[in-house]
């Protein structure tokens, strides 16, 4: 969000070190309340011993450039062509991306979600392949999106009884606005 100018430095900054700090206290509450013989490594995501880091690398930049691709196409406010639920989107990239990482990094998506748990655990195996395969898919999908995808600016006219919509002025197309008048 903030490479492609949506959120300013500020409140990017503000909302790493919110996530990171909420990452370490969702992890130390986890600690505590689990019995030390069942704590194991505490929601820490690990990279399977099957895959190298670099292919984890790979896994992690994927599924956040899936999620954020999802998010950026939700949130776009020039599409008038959706009607669905974002936040239904949204999750359904979340858990798609779950179900496929789950074997491989125990997908991470976002680098707090496992700063925390490796803060409380120790445990820092692999670790910047959670913070640089997210941070790299994630501005990936973004500029991809703002620069090949994204819709145009669209103006809407409203006359009675057509609602005009133009597409800077290229394409213009014409619905009926009341759809009880269209009978």
């Amino acid at each position: 969000m903030l490479v492609t100018g949506k959120v300013s430095v500020f409140r990017a900054v503000t909302y790493i070190l919110a996530q990171c700090v909420g990452g370490i206290v969702g992890a130390a509450i986890l600690k505590s309340v689990t019995p030390s013989q069942g704590q194991g490594t505490l929601g820490t995501t690990l990279i399977d011993e099957n895959l190298g880091p670099v292919q984890g690398f790979g896994v992690e930049f994927l599924v956040t450039f899936v999620l954020l691709f999802t998010v950026f196409g939700v949130c776009d406010g020039n599409r008038i062509d959706h009607k669905g639920s974002g936040p239904l989107a949204i999750g359904l990239a979340v858990a798609t991306c779950h179900l496929f990482a789950n074997k491989y990094t125990g997908p991470s998506m976002n680098p707090a979600r496992t700063f925390g748990p490796a803060v409380i655990s120790g445990i820092w195996d692999d670790h910047w392949v959670y913070w640089l395969g997210p941070c790299l898919g994630g501005i990936a999908a973004g500029v991809l999106y703002q620069h090949v995808f994204q819709a145009p600016r669209v103006i809407i006219e409203r006359d009675a009884p057509l609602l005009t919509i133009r597409n800077n002025d290229k394409d213009t197309k014409e619905m009926v606005a009341d759809r009880t008048t269209s009978i």
